[in-house]
């Protein structure tokens, strides 16, 4: 859940607080307070509920403040300079002192104490290699010095690593929290700039990309310093052969430079392309109903898979770039190695062990800092610029000014109000009074500017002149009702305390009661995201009993009464409007005319001006004329079509609020647990190509690794010679030029192919595995999004997908570098000295077991951390839906709170998979310290005296110290990133709505539009029947009303038409039966106008005809018919118009219109109305009525029923009452019977109404029956 699972993580606080809180000194640095965690992880699974409590360092609302803080600091300082503030300075100063102190432990460990071990080798080689002329005392005291450099090495590198990582998640969650923080001060105008798939983009991406800064950057200064310190001695040692090895290394520098350029403007690439990618994901997972309905998802599946493989274009680019970098660390030593000692040599100087190995333990030290993490370092600097620019760019949009509370005699005060968006005016001359405790109405003809007129009272919208001013609290029910994912009392009291009077009063004052009563929790049942579970009234009457529910002086209701039926919607008039609210300032959106009467005064606007004010009296004597503004708004709604209360039962809302019930749970994320299994991997690497290729990677990489292990052993082999002058065995100097050349070559060339095609092979995997995910997500039934919240879905196109995209390759390219090179210093060691095997296989027992303790836990960690992302996502896009009912409760610290704590959760998650991760490397590197002691001294102990043994010896010894911890570390990220894979895989293979179908239907099928229902049962997952033994005959061109009280079962058979939902029985249209037509040709040939009208971003022609199959002058047309061709035409490009994301380009009303142009223009035989006219003013529903009535004459309609009216001339009225039919024949014949429900239905309206109705019905009879005659 998102709103109220935070309540649960706040309010049972249960979680235990962090080992490291009050951990010894003494367990700090040697990671004993990670121990605790390593146990419980070894024993069980990790999940959720062993999360522990953040640090009080880490916590999001505390680095939140601090940076909002340094933010507004940053903003100041700019308007002095008149600069435009970036977001640099503020981070900077949030972790300056902490990135200071590391910085001061990692130069004394670079420049201090690895050059110093470098000497060190030196002195012990020379000293080993001429026993008779170096005491033996002298020389273990040199090898007790080389073991204690490594000690202290291991000692500091992971505290510092620790540190550095958690400095980078402090500026993760800093930023996540900031631009949340932002979210909630945007102007509503912003979001027309900027879609929540950039803001989604912002957390998961941007934000991540600061992550990294702490840990590499300080290598950018220190690998500078490390390089002059290291070419003294190299310099004093071989004098100016050094140079050429030192100045090919800083050459390096350079092409990193020019890679770190050309990634930046990579990413930048990627990051647009991205946002497109998740903009058209999000908007197909939130409108999947739709699409799937209308039969779309081929137009946006190609949609996205054009986004996606512009985005792999450059992600492919990046992808060798940071390949390119990893490669380099295989031959830039050997390559720096070969030149100095080419150089030396040429310049007829002899090489000895001791300078030889010397020099290859100083360029070791320089492969790790200069080719490894500088070059890091400067590509993640570059990589962070657009980050950078990008978050500085959204923080700079423009906020809402808060308008100072004063207090007048009116409540609302508008004097010569102007708003404009861009050159269009919304509001033009505004001046309006509203007085203190009194019912004022708003009403006018769609697109005439009342929502307008909300948000800018609400200060949603800025004014381009004139004054506003609201005196008092505001509370707001916004016209589409914003349902976010917990209980039916949670969306009710929201941020307020429970008063269980109060709730009581607004229960009944809202017509909720019955509701409560039906629903399986009652008040504590959970409704699925955007309200799933519940109906078009039913959310309109939750989100109006939480405006009411706030204490409040001034409540603005935008249009609650159109989707609930009349006796409803007087119901909450009469009770909640004029008696619960009757001293309170209520300004009430309506386009019902029966309410005008009892209201203290009418504000009539037009075209985004007032054009009358006053009493309904005084403005009928004024000639207005309500019928004309809002066409005929006598008509009767009739939404929901209950039974009578009483007949019903008269449960109190005492019994529903207090009683106790089983509170259930939404559906928890579905993880896999212990180790990636092996089919993971084998589908990762065969998804984008034949197992060959693999194979020959592998080769690739074999090869490279034995080539370059070659090199080394034969400079030992050469100083070996050097050294044994009278041994028979000779060769001429430039045979070993020639070999020594030939072999670093063949590194090169074939570390390098094996880079590009391994980077190739999992862009091609990436690739698959994405089109089979999508594909899966869309043909997967809608269950699926029932029963996950969005953001779980979208973190799967995310967060899983980037690491897959970028992270993965990376992490594979390395680890099997590593290993290699890890195989083959042991197989050298072996080679030189075979008794050096023992502590190897002790040493690899040992380790073996050490890497299961650490990956049971890893893994584990890994995926909590995954799965505590989710919600953070999911949170975001709620927070956007409701932003405007958020800010007008001005509840935006809870909110924020709530967010905090979901971040706090994953920050927990992520603190304590960094802490085991590095606290598994400084034990690994403390088991290899005691290895090497062993293997050093036993090779001095040894009667070799070779001096190139023992270089190779120790240089490769020592090598194993950072390359076997990070090698285990770097297989467990790339099972922790295969996760990842996993994931996708796992929603890959999701259950797929079935396609068994047999036959093929001719083009003109359905050529009559009979339908037949036989013996249709349905019911979702294990729940009761919602649908029990359906059966129906719906002849030819029949016109079909459909009427039942919520949950009766109307919708569902629809879904049932649709397929949408699986269902016994059967359903033939035209004789042919649904189940054996393919989904699309079924879909495709039935027209549906939906309750909630859906418009995609895009252009207008994309929204009516995405696969282009009509012509201008057909679309236009069709505007015309449904009165859109003037608000389309008067758009900047027309037809080719950009729609901004969600249709705010559009009115409720206008999107209603487009989605009645869809069904124009596809011309099917069969119509179905899902409540189409719930949210619309009556000037739009009679628009759609008549336009239904005349385009579709010779169709078969289906109608859920709306209003009575609408209806009651259909050929037949279905009336479905707990999922089965109970009366079923024409309107007239129903109201004949006493006892029928339909009858009840028409008995329960005002007299005058019900008798309108019956004598329609009657005409309508007469009409048919005289027609047949």
């Amino acid at each position: 859940m998102l709103f109220s699972c935070v309540m649960d993580y706040k309010t049972k606080s249960t979680r235990q607080p962090n080992p490291r809180k009050n951990a010894r000194v003494f367990y700090i640095p040697t990671f004993l307070f990670t121990l605790p965690i390593f146990l419980k992880g070894w024993r069980k699974e990790l999940t959720e509920a062993d999360v522990y409590e953040p640090l009080s360092g880490y916590r999001a609302r505390l680095l939140g403040d601090k940076l909002e803080s340094l933010w507004r600091e940053e903003i100041e300082k700019c308007k002095e300079s008149k600069t435009k503030p970036s977001l640099r300075n503020p981070l900077v100063k949030l972790i300056w002192f902490e990135s200071l102190l590391t910085g001061i432990i990692l130069m004394a460990l670079e420049v201090i104490i690895r050059p110093l071990q470098c000497v060190l080798i030196g002195r012990l080689i020379t000293a080993a290699s001429s026993p008779g002329h170096v005491e033996r005392q002298e020389i273990y005291l040199y090898g007790a010095g080389v073991a204690l450099c490594s000690l202290t090495i291991s000692s500091l590198i992971h505290p510092y690593m620790l540190a550095v990582h958690n400095l980078g998640l402090k500026l993760r969650v800093a930023c996540s929290s900031l631009v949340y923080r932002k979210i909630l001060k945007l102007k509503m105008s912003a979001f027309e700039r900027i879609n929540s798939g950039q803001i989604l983009t912002l957390i998961t991406n941007d934000s991540n990309r600061f992550y990294e800064i702490p840990i590499t950057i300080h290598y950018t200064w220190i690998g500078v310093l490390q390089i002059v310190v290291i070419g003294w001695f190299l310099y004093q040692e071989f004098g100016v052969s050094s140079l050429f090895g030192i100045c090919f290394v800083i050459s390096f520098v350079g092409v990193y430079l020019l890679l770190g350029r050309a990634a930046k403007n990579v990413r930048s690439k990627t990051l647009a392309r991205t946002d497109e990618r998740m903009r058209v994901t999000k908007e197909i997972i939130y409108g999947v109903q739709v699409l799937k309905m209308y039969n779309w998802e081929s137009h946006f599946s190609n949609l996205v898979s054009v986004y996606r493989r512009l985005e792999l274009r450059s992600t492919r680019l990046s992808s060798y770039i940071k390949g390119m970098f990893a490669s380099f660390q295989l031959f830039v030593q050997r390559v720096s190695v070969f030149i100095t000692i080419l150089a030396f040599v040429l310049l007829g100087n002899d090489v000895t062990a001791a300078n030889a190995f010397q020099l290859v333990s100083f360029y070791a030290v320089l492969r790790g800092t200069v080719v490894f993490q500088l070059p890091k370092g400067i590509h993640v600097l570059m990589e962070s610029v657009i980050p950078l620019e990008r978050l500085s760019a959204f923080l700079r949009c423009d906020e809402m000014r808060k308008y100072p509370q004063v207090h007048l005699d009116d409540a609302i005060v508008l004097r010569r109000v102007f708003v404009q968006r861009g050159f269009t005016s919304l509001l033009s001359d505004i001046n309006i009074n509203i007085g203190r405790s009194r019912l004022v109405a708003v009403v006018g003809p769609v697109g005439c500017g009342k929502t307008n007129l909300v948000h800018a009272i609400l200060n949603e919208m800025s004014l381009s002149s004139g004054s506003l001013t609201v005196s008092g609290s505001v509370s707001y029910a916004s016209q589409e009702p914003w349902i976010f994912t917990s209980s039916v009392r949670q969306n009710i009291i929201f941020d307020s305390q429970m008063d269980k009077e109060r709730y009581e009063d607004v229960v009944k004052a809202c017509a909720l009661s019955r509701d409560l009563q039906l629903f399986p929790h009652h008040d504590q049942t959970i409704v699925g995201e955007h309200g799933a579970s519940l109906s078009g009234g039913q959310k309109a009457r939750i989100g109006l009993a939480r405006a009411v529910y706030r204490n409040a002086d001034i409540y603005i209701f935008d249009d609650p009464l159109s989707a609930v039926d009349s006796r409803v919607g007087k119901s909450i008039f009469d009770n909640c409007f004029k008696s619960l609210l009757k001293d309170k300032t209520v300004l009430l959106i309506t386009h019902q005319v029966q309410y005008l009467k009892s209201v203290d005064e009418i504000i009539v606007l037009n075209n985004g001006t007032v054009t009358a004010q006053g009493r309904f009296s005084h403005l009928v004597s004024q000639n207005v004329d309500f019928d004309q503004i809002l066409c005929n708004g006598e008509g009767e709604m009739m939404t929901e079509c209950e039974p009578n209360p009483l007949k019903a039962g008269t449960a109190s809302i005492e019994s529903l609020v207090s009683k106790p019930v089983d509170v259930p749970n939404t559906t928890d994320e579905q993880t896999t647990s212990g180790v990636v299994a092996s089919s993971v991997y084998k589908t990762y690497f065969s998804a984008g190509s034949h197992w060959s290729t693999s194979c020959f990677v592998i080769a690739l990489f074999v090869i490279a690794q034995v080539l370059a292990s070659g090199s080394d052993y034969f400079i030992a082999f050469w100083v070996n010679l050097h050294q044994a002058q009278n041994l028979s065995i000779s060769m001429p100097m430039p045979i070993f030029i020639y070999i020594y050349t030939t072999l670093i070559l063949g590194v090169i060339v074939f570390g390098v192919a094996a880079m590009v095609t391994l980077h190739n092979l999992c862009m091609q995997s990436s690739t698959s595995l994405h089109n089979a995910m999508f594909t899966s997500v869309l043909g997967s039934p809608l269950k699926l999004f029932h029963l996950n919240h969005s953001g779980r879905i979208l973190n799967r196109f995310s967060k899983d997908l980037q690491t897959i995209d970028e992270e993965l390759p990376l992490i594979i390219n390395e680890t099997v570098l590593l290993g290699l090179s890890t195989l083959g210093a042991v197989v050298l060691m072996a080679v030189i000295n075979y008794l050096s095997l023992l502590p190897a296989v002790i040493a690899i027992v040992v380790l073996y077991y050490l890497r299961k303790f650490y990956l049971a836990t890893s893994r584990s960690l890994k995926r909590v951390e995954a799965t505590t992302r989710s919600p953070v996502l999911g949170y975001i896009n709620a927070t956007i839906q409701g932003l405007s009912t958020i800010r007008s409760f001005d509840a935006q610290q809870v909110v924020l709170n709530e967010f905090d704590a979901h971040q706090d959760l994953n920050t927990s998650a992520s603190y304590m998979f960094v802490s085991t991760s590095r606290a598994f490397g400084y034990w690994t590197d403390l088991f290899c310290n005691i290895f090497n002691t062993c293997v050093i001294f036993l090779l001095l102990i040894n009667d070799d005296n070779f001096g190139g043994n023992i270089g190779l010896t120790i240089c490769e010894s020592l090598g194993l110290l950072g390359i076997l911890q990070f090698v285990v570390r770097q297989y467990a990220e790339m099972e922790n990133a295969m996760t990842s894979v996993e994931r996708v895989l796992e929603y890959g293979a999701l259950e797929q709505e079935p396609e068994d179908h047999c036959i093929i239907p001719l083009p003109n099928w359905p050529k009559h539009g009979e339908i037949i229902f036989d013996s249709i049962s349905l019911r979702y997952s294990n729940d009761l029947l919602i649908l029990n033994e359906i059966n129906l005959v719906i002849k030819p061109r029949e016109k079909v009303g459909i009427v039942g009280r919520t949950g009766a079962g109307k919708s569902s058979l629809i879904n049932a038409l649709f397929r949408l939902s699986e269902f016994s029985g059967s359903i033939t249209i035209d004789g042919i039966d649904t189940k054996t037509v393919p989904l699309c040709d079924l879909r495709s040939k039935i027209s549906i106008i939906p309750q909630q009208p859906t418009i995609f971003s895009g252009s207008v022609r994309n929204n009516l005809d995405p696969f282009q199959e009509y012509s201008d002058d057909i679309l236009w047309k069709t505007l015309e018919n449904v009165e859109m061709k003037d608000a389309v035409s008067n758009l900047p490009f027309g037809l080719n118009s950009v729609i901004t994301e969600g249709g705010l380009s559009f009115s409720i009303g206008q999107r209603q219109l487009v989605c009645l142009a869809r069904a124009m223009l596809r011309n099917n035989k069969i119509l179905v109305l899902d409540e189409a006219t719930a949210n619309v003013d009556p000037k739009t529903d009679l628009l759609i009525q008549k336009a239904v009535r005349k385009n579709f004459s010779d169709c078969t309609v289906l109608t859920i029923a709306h209003k009575l009216d609408t209806v009651i001339d259909s050929d037949k009225i279905l009336v479905i009452d707990g999922g089965k039919v109970v009366e079923f024949a024409h309107p007239y014949v129903l109201l004949q019977d006493c006892d029928g429900v339909f009858r009840a239905m028409v008995d329960q309206m005002d007299k005058l109404s019900a008798e309108c109705l019956r004598n329609i019905a009657e005409t309508n009879y007469a009409e048919r029956f005289s027609k047949k005659l």
